[in-house]
């Protein structure tokens, strides 16, 4: 899946191999969160759903409390208030406290004007003054498509429980994954599946595994479009209408001829004796296009040994899982290509780590209770050339620095690194606000990148934090047009002197529908402000003008800024 920071821009765009392995490896690895709860106030929400021109009655309306930084984030968040409208079609949240809330529409069968099964549901974020009522966050439905078929093998028997994938494209055919909860869509005891609630646009349909991508672990068919093609560019394109449903889009599958073995085991190099128990998991490599996300695998037994099996001819690489077990170890993942028989005797080398540690202070700050809120933020060594070790490793969240403010990092690879704070909410990890790394010194001297060398054990480093309740908040005013109904609007302040591709300590916000936002959390410093307008789901994607704006947080207070994106404008620049 592709990350753009703070940004979350979910629309897939890579080749149809890496669509399908996104598609079901989020579906596995999504973590709910912990329940919210929205506490009591003198607020109010209020608005209406409406499917074309009439009322919708008894549409489940959701209320979560928001980030304002990740939608995707805030999609995995159990609703803080839930509701179903009434016969009217309206609904009415009162008692509500201030703050940032998302309100989304529950309907699985049926499109949000504006929204699209390719990404989260974005819905509409809501900033609310305490005693505030904000009305008129409405909804309009419209209901989404369907394609239903049936899957067989060669003998005509339904296979079951095979998974489907769907793809919209454009008019290159160019392929987009469908959303997550499409992702679970599996043929029953009858072989049949049926996919609902789908944008008006034209898809193809596919199952089972080939050489260059996986759907989950089970696949031992090969891969097939609708109808009988092997090849993208043959397979049949379905046109989807708003309520049209296409039957009959049927797929038969075979048995793959040929499942081959990678078998390999993992050792410790200070010993050279086994490791069992770790997790290995395996993504297929494919020419200029990187890592893609894999799945876990196999697990080592008391030799140290793993089996990886069903795997086609390809190129891959192996790595290991559980490292928040390790702590002070490390492993590179290890290459492989599969042509046309089994491959054995591949190790996975467990390194000994270099360690970085040192203490964790807040510039200007001596209040014990803030103070004790770096604990809550966790640490990420990353290696700043090698994009993989930032994906693969500390999937868990970091580590956290101590109480008494000193933390230590191990299991650290040699080469160029950089320690950040994960300030970024995501499933595993909610940091408190107004907390910015500020700078990291060594021996009292700046230091942005650490050049480690193996087992190096780095001490003396400090990491000075800010922290402010600050507040830059505002209005976009967008000028000489219109944003498509797919456009998102993100506005970020940014802290002076800190550099542009920093964006662990990016401050973020999404405005709301009457283009309002608000960032909170902010130390009294300089901070540029800069309006995103990304996209979500079909539809255009084009430039928009780069707005930016300088603002001063003094204490506590509250800066209300004014952007205005001229659409009319083409130097790029306002």
């Amino acid at each position: 899946m592709e990350s753009c920071g703070p940004l979350m821009n979910t629309a897939f765009n890579h080749t149809i191999s890496a669509c399908f392995i996104a598609i079901w490896v989020i579906a596995g690895d999504s973590i709910p969160a912990a329940a919210q709860t929205a506490t009591r106030g003198t607020a109010m929400i209020s608005g209406r759903v409406s499917i074309g021109d009439r009322n919708a009655s008894g549409v489940e309306v959701l209320l979560k409390k928001s980030s304002n930084q990740r939608a995707d984030f805030d999609e995995m968040q159990t609703p803080a208030r839930s509701m179903t409208t009434d016969a009217e079609g309206n609904y009415r949240i009162a008692n509500l406290a201030a703050g940032t809330y998302r309100v989304t529409v529950y309907a699985p069968a049926y499109m949000v004007a504006g929204e699209s099964h390719s990404g989260p549901r974005f819905g509409k974020v809501v900033n609310l003054a305490e005693g505030e009522a904000v009305g008129n966050i409405d909804f309009s439905l419209t209901l989404g498509g369907v394609i239903t078929g049936r899957v067989t093998d060669d003998s005509g028997n339904p296979i079951i429980a095979e998974n489907i994938g769907v793809f919209q494209i454009d008019e290159q055919r160019r392929p987009r994954v469908v959303d997550v909860e499409m992702a679970q869509v599996r043929t029953d005891d009858r072989g049949i599946y049926r996919i609902f609630g789908l944008d008006a646009g034209r898809y193809i349909i596919g199952a089972g595994t080939s050489k260059d991508d996986l759907i989950g672990s089970r696949s031992i068919f090969n891969r097939i479009y609708h109808p009988d093609t092997v090849e993208v560019a043959k397979a049949t394109v379905i046109e989807v209408g708003p309520g049209v449903e296409i039957e009959n889009v049927d797929l038969k599958l075979s048995r793959a001829t040929k499942g081959y073995v990678a078998a390999g085991r993992v050792i410790d190099t200070e010993t050279g004796n086994p490791v069992p128990g770790m997790k290995i998991g395996y993504a297929i490599r494919k020419m200029n296009s990187g890592m893609w996300s894999g799945v876990e695998a196999a697990t080592t037994n008391s030799n140290g040994e793993f089996r990886l099996e069903k795997l086609s001819a390809s190129s891959y690489s192996a790595y290991i899982l559980n490292n928040t077990e390790l702590r002070e170890l490390y492993a590179d993942p290890i290459d492989f290509e599969i042509v046309d028989r089994n491959i054995t005797g591949l190790e996975i080398k467990l390194n000994r780590g270099a360690s970085i540690s040192g203490v964790a202070v807040i510039d200007g700050v001596r209040d014990p209770a803030i103070v004790a809120g770096l604990s809550k933020i966790p640490l990420r060594v990353i290696g700043v050339q090698d994009q993989f070790s930032v994906q693969m490793s500390d999937l868990q969240g970091g580590r956290p620095i101590n109480l008494d403010g000193t933390f230590r990092v191990g299991g650290v690879r040699p080469g160029k690194q950089r320690i950040v704070a994960l300030m970024l909410p995501t499933p595993m990890n909610s940091p408190p606000k107004g907390y910015t790394l500020l700078r990291v010194e060594q021996n009292g001297v700046e230091i942005k990148d650490f050049s480690i060398s193996p087992g190096e054990q780095i001490s003396g480093v400090r990491l000075v934090f800010t922290y402010g309740t600050g507040i830059i908040a505002g209005r976009v005013e967008i000028k000489g047009g219109e944003l498509p109904p797919n456009a998102i609007v993100m506005v970020s302040a940014r802290l002076e002197g800190s550099a542009p591709d920093d964006f662990w300590s990016l401050k973020t916000a999404q405005t709301d529908p009457q283009g309002n936002f608000v960032i909170e959390g902010l130390a009294p410093a300089k901070y540029m402000v800069r309006l995103m307008v990304g996209s979500r789901g079909p539809g255009p994607r084009q430039g928009f003008p780069v707005v930016e704006q300088e603002v001063a947080v003094s204490g506590d207070g509250r800066q209300d800024v004014r952007l205005v994106l001229d659409l009319a404008r083409k130097d790029g620049r306002n």
